[in-house]
């Protein structure tokens, strides 16, 4: 079996929630792998994008939802997480890395009209 220490130096959700031990000896064949790299490559951006849509969707409802928003590119950008690597996929084309940095480009200017700054949001 394949162990999680040798991939801990990002989040990966596989190994960080335990997956791997129910998964035995089938883990070591290079497939299984292929097959978990590609399901990160297809649900976490799609989880990505939902999340910001709820909270910058919902930001007139509680303010502080939008500066969840723009927190969640920290998140996405963080080296140690390397959740940007995900966006790309099997190929080098970063279209969802773009679609999803023009989102965020959205939720800085509804920032900037609330609160004056593109980088948080002033709950009043």
């Amino acid at each position: 079996m394949i162990g999680c220490a040798s991939r801990h130096h990002h989040f990966d959700p596989v190994c960080d929630y335990g997956y791997v031990s129910s998964l035995g000896a089938d883990f070591t064949d290079k497939a299984r792998r292929a097959e978990l790299a590609r399901i990160r490559q297809i649900f976490i951006p799609d989880l990505v994008f939902r999340l910001h849509a709820l909270l910058a969707n919902h930001h007139a409802h509680a303010p502080s939802l939008l500066q969840q928003a723009l927190n969640l590119v920290k998140i996405v950008a963080d080296e140690g997480n390397h959740v940007y690597a995900e966006f790309f996929g099997r190929g080098s084309d970063p279209y969802r890395l773009t679609a999803y940095l023009d989102k965020v480009r959205s939720a800085s200017l509804l920032a900037l009209q609330a609160s004056g700054t593109p980088f948080a949001v002033v709950v009043k």
